[in-house]
């Protein structure tokens, strides 16, 4: 045998023998267990959800920012202490007159009772002297979104996504869907003598939701609470079935895995979906809101198939390109013979 021939050899030998390795290793991989996370369509759906989540909070922290503002303001904290309603009830119209992010003020006392709100939106258009009784007359002192403000240590303004206002329906025949934004009222020595209470009507955010431009073949978002309901109106209503029961959405928020970066899809039925929570500074307990993810599964089991099809083609080729290489090496050995 000559030199040649035995390195030809030895070459197609090697080559031969990496190449059934190969060929071992990607027989044994298991498909099944390929990471659903990775597929390029969940990954898009993620990427837009945070979007979407920078979007709402925008929106929100505006909310809040002005609501701060407002409490802060010397002439609310003497109207208040002067008890002059009809002073109130101006700067809290003043306050929603063409605010981007306001829709509702409210001002309370120190005990939690109400003293004004807005009797106009943010155009300046007079809202219904009777939709206003409706929630002056209303003991709203226990609501935590108000009473936090006046019993805590802290004078920091509290945030909650709610889906059971007081305000809304009265205002926007909404069927309770809002976000909250109090901050306390203090006067010169730093005492709390009042709260400043907003809402933003929440079709604000849906319309964040449907502007979103991630609408492929039924993937899309929906926003619910800490209680697994949703931030819909139809849903809530009972004109439209949640794309997911409540007890599922409460099952993946309990999930002690939850929240995870990038966030954990799980198959469901015939959608696979997950869960982002908005994450904003200041939201009280039980008043977070979350971006629901859902996408039809067959979408993400087409990508599957087609990334198996090509390892099934990988082993196939390698296998053939193994062959021919230990054909050769056999076959020069023979003629070196």
């Amino acid at each position: 045998m000559t030199r040649s021939v035995r390195v030809m050899a030895i070459r197609s030998i090697l080559l031969g023998a990496a190449m059934i390795g190969l060929i071992i290793t990607l027989k044994n991989y298991d498909l099944n267990h390929l990471n659903v996370r990775e597929s390029q369509i969940l990954r898009e759906l993620s990427s837009q959800a945070l979007v979407l989540r920078n979007e709402i909070r925008q929106t929100a922290q505006l909310a809040l920012e002005q609501t701060t503002s407002l409490s802060r303001a010397p002439r609310l904290v003497r109207a208040i202490n002067e008890g002059g309603s009809e002073e109130l009830q101006r700067i809290a119209n003043e306050a929603v007159s063409g605010s981007s992010a306001l829709d509702v003020v409210a001002l309370f006392d120190r005990q939690g009772g109400i003293l004004a709100m807005n009797t106009i939106d943010h155009q300046g258009v007079p809202i219904a002297e009777e939709r206003i009784s409706r929630i002056m007359r209303r003991d709203l002192s226990k609501r935590e979104v108000v009473a936090s403000c006046l019993t805590n240590k802290s004078d920091d303004p509290v945030v909650e996504f709610q889906t059971h206002c007081d305000f809304t329906p009265a205002l926007f025949d909404s069927t309770g869907l809002s976000a909250a934004f109090s901050t306390p009222i203090l006067d010169p020595d730093g005492k709390k003598i009042g709260v400043v209470s907003s809402r933003l009507n929440f079709n604000r955010i849906l319309k964040l939701v449907g502007q979103n431009n991630f609408k492929y073949a039924g993937s899309d978002f929906e926003l619910v609470n800490d209680q697994g309901e949703y931030f819909s109106e139809e849903i809530n209503a009972g004109k439209l079935a949640p794309p997911l029961a409540r007890e599922i959405v409460e099952m993946l928020l309990a999930d002690p895995g939850y929240p995870s970066e990038p966030p954990s899809f799980d198959r469901q039925g015939d959608l696979y979906v997950a869960l982002m929570p908005l994450g904003m500074e200041r939201t009280i307990r039980g008043g977070e809101l979350h971006i629901l993810m859902k996408v039809p599964a067959d979408r993400v089991w087409t990508l599957r198939h087609a990334l198996s099809w090509v390892l099934r083609g990988g082993i196939l080729f390698f296998g053939l390109l193994s062959v021919v290489f230990l054909f050769r090496a056999l076959n020069s050995v023979s003629l070196a013979d």
